[in-house]
């Protein structure tokens, strides 16, 4: 090997922070590999048979603990103060948070470049069979629990949000499965999962590294999940109906982060998360509207 080759493998050595890790590079879609860092790796003289390391996550355990806990702050906010001016400052901040700052970190302390996602044909028939899987789930055990929810409660609260009309229903259901289910598999996906990988590893590896990232994502997802269950459900069952949602939302949490973990593109969970969000849609209608 000659000097400029070995001097390219010590600068790539000297970015590894606490191990190498997984593979993380910083788009949405990482299917592919960066062609301008294979073409840095042959410039500097180095083997076209090999690869520069994978660019490291810094700081995965601090990502995590400033990103987590806005959601919830914001349900929280809401669930005490409903109204409140402040409440619903605070919520409009933890949403701006949760959405800006995966970007920001990767950009800032992660240095790795933001791409927009390309969609491919990877995963998408895994995505199709596990949304229509979830969504059966969903509708299965609404029916099995239906008789157990305070429907009353559950309208009082939809008018609160003036959402006990037709139009805002509707509304409300295109921007969820247009916009809402896409940030959060930005969110908790593209950025949470490869954080939670990168904290896992080099302890955690191969498959069981992907099944824990996909674990520890998903219990991350579900907090703020809690409280905003809470929100909907009432009366003598209530801690029971909150349990099995809130198991749900895991178990879907879950899916949709071994989903990323596995085809490395936000598209399968989405178009997972989409059959999720048509049954609890479904399922709001029957409560609400009839």
């Amino acid at each position: 090997m000659n000097q400029s080759a070995e001097a390219a493998g010590a600068e790539s050595s000297a970015t590894i922070d606490g191990g190498s890790g997984p593979e993380r590079p910083g788009n949405l879609d990482n299917n592919q590999a960066d062609g301008d860092e294979r073409n840095d790796a042959q410039s500097t003289g180095a083997s076209t048979g090999s690869t520069l390391p994978p660019a490291p996550l810094r700081a995965p355990w601090l990502a995590l603990m400033l990103l987590a806990p806005a959601p919830t702050i914001g349900v929280v906010a809401n669930l005490m103060f409903p109204g409140n001016p402040w409440a619903m400052a605070a919520w409009a901040v933890s949403k701006a948070w949760l959405f800006l700052f995966p970007a920001v970190w990767t950009v800032v302390v992660d240095r790795q470049r933001l791409k927009l996602p390309r969609m491919t044909s990877d995963g998408l028939a895994a995505g199709l069979v596990t949304g229509l899987v979830i969504l059966a789930g969903i509708v299965g055990g609404y029916f099995a629990v239906a008789s157990a929810i305070d429907t009353e409660a559950a309208r009082a609260g939809a008018a609160e949000l003036k959402l006990d009309n037709q139009l805002a229903f509707l509304l409300l259901f295109v921007y969820i499965i247009t916009v809402n289910s896409l940030l959060e598999e930005y969110v908790w996906r593209w950025f949470v999962v490869r954080q939670s990988e990168a904290a896992l590893s080099p302890k955690w590896s191969g498959r069981s590294l992907s099944v824990g990232a996909a674990c520890l994502s998903a219990s991350l997802f579900t907090v703020h999940h809690i409280f905003a269950i809470h929100k909907w459900v009432s009366g003598d069952h209530a801690w029971l109906l909150i349990t099995i949602a809130s198991l749900g939302v895991f178990v879907g949490g879950a899916t949709w982060s071994y989903l990323f973990a596995r085809y490395r593109s936000i598209w399968p969970g989405y178009v997972s998360h989409v059959g999720a969000d048509i049954a609890i849609m479904i399922i709001g209608w029957k409560l609400l509207m009839t």
